[in-house]
């Protein structure tokens, strides 16, 4: 299948399953600082969510009105009133431990990787996936999911539709381990609890690190980190669709949003047709090197497909 079959079979799939058209009318300063620029990849919400620190993940609700985001290694939360974000909150957890890779599930549940111990882990030797539930007044406080974690690091949650949890393990491979530390394993989700983890296919999980994974809410479509094991600040965001229920041939996103820096932990947001990822890239031309920062481009632009 070519480049250009695949990319646009995605974009529909990304777009669609959120009823999105394009020409749907934007919403002002929320998404992306200029929203008439399609064709730049922007820093998002410079001051306010980029800024000096270190920048490496965020997450929005299905109900797109709260975002969560990591700063330095903590959870900060803001909510979109009057289409304007809120200044960002510290959320409910404990701050002497690391938190990652935020996600929401469909039923507006927090999800992120930590190295928070609970009663279950209490050496802090590993990341796991925890879950907080929104209640009347806040935040339910953090889950394990004993389910979903093992002895090893488990990173990267991100939820289809149907609560399905795809995610990033480096848990050891006896069948082939000579392949990538990290790869993309799903949980499927019936009833209340997710069943046992499976590791994906060779598609998929390569030779090279599946560091991050974005699941469309269908569940058909999805955008992958990778990262050479020997290298530092490699990653490179790559898309991959479903046909016939198999997975296709994976295909680099545009040169416009890959780098030679470290781009990677995307999402998507706001009116369906912003892509948000992390990068390392320098803000200016005197940086050589940045601290990681949230970009975001237009869903176009991030994938290749040509505008009509």
């Amino acid at each position: 299948m070519s480049y250009q079959t695949t990319a646009a079979l995605l974009a529909g799939l990304l777009v669609l399953s959120a009823c999105a058209a394009d020409d749907a009318p934007p919403m002002q300063t929320p998404w992306a600082p200029d929203p008439a620029d399609k064709e730049s990849v922007q820093l998002f919400a410079p001051g306010l969510v980029s800024t000096d620190a270190n920048e490496t993940a965020i997450a929005f609700s299905v109900t797109n009105d709260t975002c969560v985001f990591v700063r330095d290694g903590r959870l900060r939360l803001m909510r979109l009133i009057n289409k304007y974000w809120s200044g960002d909150e510290a959320l409910p957890v404990d701050d002497g431990f690391e938190y990652r890779s935020p996600a929401f599930g469909p039923d507006g549940a927090l999800y992120f990787s930590s190295n928070l111990t609970d009663s279950l882990n209490t050496a802090a030797t590993d990341y796991d996936i925890f879950r907080m539930r929104p209640q009347a007044e806040g935040w339910s406080a953090p889950q394990r999911l004993a389910e979903i974690n093992s002895s090893a690091d488990e990173d990267s949650p991100s939820l289809d539709e149907q609560g399905s949890m795809y995610f990033t393990s480096n848990r050891p491979d006896k069948l082939e381990s000579a392949r990538g530390d990290f790869n993309v394993f799903r949980a499927q989700f019936i009833g209340d609890r997710f069943l046992l983890p499976l590791k994906l296919g060779n598609v998929i999980n390569t030779s090279a690190d599946e560091v991050s994974v974005y699941i469309a809410a269908t569940g058909r479509a999805m955008v992958l980190e990778r990262a050479d094991p020997a290298a530092s600040d490699s990653g490179d965001l790559f898309l991959i669709v479903m046909r016939n229920d198999v997975w296709s041939q994976d295909v680099p996103v545009s040169e416009a949003v890959n780098s030679k820096y470290g781009d990677g932990r995307p999402t998507m947001g706001g009116p369906l047709r912003w892509m948000y990822f992390s990068s390392d890239r320098p803000t200016d031309a005197a940086d050589e090197h940045a601290d990681d920062n949230i970009y975001v481009v237009d869903f176009f632009t991030f994938s290749g497909v040509p505008r009509k």
